[in-house]
C-alpha cells in the first residue's frame, strides 16, 4: 500500500472518531441532569416584591410596586437598574446546592459567612412570606460557584452559582439618563445652549466661560449615505455628519459615575438653571434634554448633570461632560476656521 492511500485512510479514520466525539459531547450536554438539589424548591421569581441586602457597612432595599421597582436608600426613593435586579432574583429559580462543606460555626469565618463579612439576602413576596433568607459568603473552588448559609442553619453549602452582590446605591442604580433606541435617523433637531465650553490643553481639560448657542437641522437629505446637517441661520456651514453622529451616541448611551443621595447638601436644587443644556427633537415629537449644572467644589474635573424634567441628579467627569458640551466648532468639517463673535 502506497503512502497515499495509507493517509487517505488514517485521515478518515481521524475525521469519523473526531465526528463521534462531536456527537457524543452533544448528547452528554443535552441530556446531563445539573449537579445537586434545587436549594429553593417552588421559588417564584416573578411573585417577588421586595429584596433585601445587608452588611456590616450597611444595606440597601427594592420594592416592587405594580410593575416598578423602586431602591429605598437612606430615607430617599431611586430608579433601579431592572437588569441587575432581574439577574439576582433569577439567580435563585434553579440554584443548587452541590455539597455541604461544614457543619461547624466555629467555621464560618473560613468561608466568609460571619457576621463580619457575611452579606444578608431577604427575598419576600407580596403577602410579606420570605421566600429566600440566606447568608452570602467567598466565592467557592470553581468561577461560578459560592459558599451559603441559610438562616438559622449552621451548616456551610456550596452551591452552583457565583453570587457576588454588594450594598452600595451605586452598584444598583440607574446611571443610564437616556432610553435606548435613539438614533441618528430618528433625530430631527439638536439645541446647544451653555454657558462655557471645554479646551484642551496639555492633556487637561480647561473649563472656558463663553456663550454658546446654535442648532443642528436634520435636514432630511443624504450625500454618499450620510444625513447632511445645516446650522440654523449659518446654513453655509459645513457641518461634518460623523462628528454629529457622535454626538448623538454619546448622547443616548451616556452613563453618569454615580447618582446624588443629597443635592441640597451639594449646594443643587431641583429648579437651578444649568451651566449648559443639550436637547435632542426626535421625529417622533419626543425631545430629551442633558443638563450640565454646575462644577464640584469639592472635586477638580467633577461636574453634577441630569436628564431635564428628572427628580434625580448625577455625578459625572469632565471629559464626559466633554463630549457633549461643545461650541460649534466641534462640528465643523476639518480645516473649516469658525470665527466666533
Amino acid at each position: 500500500m502506497d503512502f497515499k492511500k495509507k493517509l487517505l485512510i488514517y485521515s478518515s479514520i481521524l475525521g469519523f472518531l473526531v465526528v463521534v466525539f462531536i456527537i457524543t459531547s452533544i448528547i452528554r450536554a443535552v441530556t446531563s441532569v445539573p449537579e445537586g438539589e434545587i436549594l429553593f424548591p417552588g421559588f417564584k421569581s416573578e411573585a417577588v416584591r421586595t429584596v433585601s441586602l445587608k452588611d456590616k457597612s450597611g444595606g440597601i432595599e427594592f420594592k416592587k410596586t405594580g410593575e416598578e421597582w423602586e431602591i429605598l436608600y437612606a430615607g430617599k426613593i431611586f430608579e433601579p437598574d431592572k437588569s441587575k435586579l432581574d439577574q439576582l432574583i433569577t439567580a435563585f429559580i434553579d440554584l443548587r446546592k452541590t455539597k455541604v462543606v461544614s457543619s461547624q460555626r466555629a467555621n464560618w469565618p473560613n468561608f466568609g459567612l460571619d457576621d463580619e463579612q457575611a452579606l444578608h439576602l431577604v427575598l419576600r413576596y407580596a403577602d410579606n412570606s420570605v421566600a429566600v433568607d440566606c447568608y452570602l459568603g467567598k466565592g467557592a473552588t470553581t468561577s461560578s460557584s459560592q459558599y451559603l448559609r441559610l438562616a438559622n442553619a449552621e451548616e456551610v453549602l456550596q452551591v452552583d452559582n457565583r453570587l457576588s452582590y454588594v450594598t452600595s446605591l451605586k452598584s444598583w442604580v440607574k446611571l443610564r439618563l437616556f432610553p435606548e433606541g435613539i438614533t441618528v435617523e430618528s433625530v430631527k433637531r439638536i439645541d446647544v445652549k451653555a454657558a462655557m465650553s471645554f479646551e484642551s490643553r496639555e492633556g487637561n481639560l480647561i473649563p472656558v466661560k463663553r456663550n454658546v448657542s446654535f442648532a443642528l437641522v436634520n435636514t432630511g437629505e443624504k450625500k454618499e449615505e450620510k444625513i447632511v446637517w445645516q446650522v440654523e441661520g449659518k446654513s453655509q456651514l459645513p457641518i461634518s455628519s460623523d462628528k454629529v453622529s457622535n454626538l448623538i451616541n454619546s448622547f443616548q448611551g451616556f452613563y453618569a459615575d454615580d447618582v446624588v443621595v443629597d443635592p441640597a447638601s451639594e449646594g443643587l436644587g431641583l429648579d437651578q438653571s444649568p451651566l449648559g443644556t443639550v436637547s435632542l427633537t426626535l421625529s417622533d415629537g419626543k425631545s430629551y434634554s442633558f443638563e450640565l449644572l454646575q462644577a464640584s467644589n469639592k472635586e477638580k474635573g467633577k461636574y453634577f448633570v441630569r436628564s431635564a424634567g428628572s427628580k434625580y441628579v448625577y455625578t459625572s467627569t469632565d471629559w464626559g461632560v466633554r463630549n457633549l458640551v461643545n461650541g460649534l466648532e466641534a462640528y465643523l468639517e476639518e480645516g473649516v476656521l469658525l470665527k466666533l463673535n
